[in-house]
């Protein structure tokens, strides 16, 4: 099983007690055994049904055991006076120093004492996520990507127990966590509404990550033009290599600063109008994902198989640059992105139309949702050109109860999906 299969409810440990649990789930599941679809789909967009914490807890440890990386801890701050009953933002705030840090530091306050954490916990506002990086079973996620399926799973949890707001998820983080909040944005964009990132580079070490996948969002990048680890000119490179096909940022450069200095207080106002700003799209009306592994995807467009064998489609390559070198002050770096063109798909939508290009893609789905289309009314799908599917599509009761079963989703509620195998 791997390890983003884990994040199922059946695996998750939790430590703390007193809040919604997996049976809760399964109560809530076996009373919709006998509801219309239509009734399962609205009671699962108005699903309340969450705990008050015991004895007033704000900080919460807990453990989703993994086959790869063993128990892997994380904490959950609730802001003072929680009420279940009403929604709140989160945020996964990403530590930086990933290298340094181990899961024996999980009873400590490891992060209490960090700058833009302790103003983010002062708002009192937020429910704030914070993974652990693990140097003893190197879940680092400035170096692996592997660690990505795991801090996706800990977000599910944290949405099953605690009164989330699906609509306003916010990555965030400075230096290594920074890089972690933007490569999420190309890894896994689906349950953000946007990113934080200061001092981190848009990039990783680990191949397997697609800048053009950051086209889907809109980042909040910060940089400093005397940082000597993150310079500001590989920022910048990806930031013009964004914009070249269609991309978006909100980029600040502050001069005269280093890589950890008084530029994140000046700035940190900022992050807090950037995150009032942006709210999760029920739809995005055009994705661009690539990928060179199956089962991946970005909102309700998702990739079941692919063939790399076949030719890449032009429009499909890899967005690149050569990294800055701090020591000759020149563009003659190696290379930020070392793998082959991928597989690639992107979808226009218009009310009950889909327009899909493909490259390399042998089969992939569209999930609906009721919010972007028209459900009474057919659903037509373009694939390269040819019309592949013209049919309406119902509510599905087991679907939706079990894709609610492992997002944790309120907000965007996927009633059936469309398997396309391309033409």
């Amino acid at each position: 099983m791997s390890d983003s299969q884990k994040s199922g409810e059946q695996q998750l440990l939790q430590i703390s007690n007193g809040l919604s649990s997996e049976q809760d789930m399964a109560d809530f599941v076996s009373s919709m055994q006998h509801r219309s679809p239509e009734d399962v789909y609205k009671a699962i967009k108005g699903y309340n049904s969450f705990r008050l914490p015991t004895a007033g807890e704000q900080v919460f440890l807990f453990k989703i055991p993994t086959d790869k990386f063993g128990a892997v801890p994380f904490k959950v701050y609730v802001p003072k006076g929680y009420n279940p009953r009403n929604k709140y933002p989160m945020i996964m705030y990403l530590h930086g120093a990933a290298g340094q840090f181990s899961f024996s530091m999980a009873a400590q306050p490891y992060i209490e004492d960090d700058l833009l954490f302790s103003r983010l916990m002062k708002e009192n506002k937020y429910i704030i996520l914070v993974p652990l990086a693990g140097k003893e079973v190197n879940f680092n996620w400035a170096i692996n990507n592997s660690v990505y399926p795991v801090l996706a799973s800990q977000i599910i949890f944290t949405k099953a127990r605690f009164n989330v707001d699906d609509q306003r998820v916010f990555a965030y983080g400075h230096s290594d966590g920074g890089r972690a909040a933007v490569s999420f944005q190309a890894l896994d964009p689906t349950p953000f509404a946007g990113c934080v990132s200061y001092n981190g580079s848009i990039s990783v070490i680990f191949n397997n990550i697609y800048l053009h996948n950051v086209v889907n969002t809109v980042p909040y990048l910060v940089n400093t033009d005397e940082d000597n680890i993150n310079p500001n000119q590989d920022m910048e490179s990806a930031i013009q290599a964004l914009k070249s096909v269609g991309g978006k940022a909100e980029y600040k450069l502050y001069k005269g600063y280093k890589h950890y200095d008084h530029h994140l207080e000046i700035d940190y106002p900022n992050s807090l109008v950037y995150m009032d700003k942006y709210t999760r799209s029920a739809g995005r009306n055009k994705i661009y994902w690539q990928t060179d592994m199956a089962n991946t995807g970005c909102d309700y467009l998702h990739i079941s198989s692919l063939n790399l064998s076949l030719p890449a489609k032009p429009w499909s390559k890899v967005l690149n640059f050569n990294g800055y070198n701090k020591v000759e002050k020149n563009f003659n770096a190696p290379l930020f992105y070392a793998q082959e063109p991928g597989a690639a798909i992107t979808c226009e939508h218009s009310g009950n139309e889909f327009n899909v290009q493909t490259s390399r893609v042998k089969s992939f789905e569209i999930a609906i949702n009721p919010d972007i289309v028209n459900i009474s009314k057919p659903i037509v799908v373009f694939v390269n050109g040819t019309k592949v599917f013209d049919d309406k599509v119902g509510y599905d009761k087991n679907y939706m109860l079990t894709y609610f079963k492992s997002a944790h989703d309120r907000s965007i509620v996927y009633v059936n999906q469309i398997a396309i195998n391309v033409p």
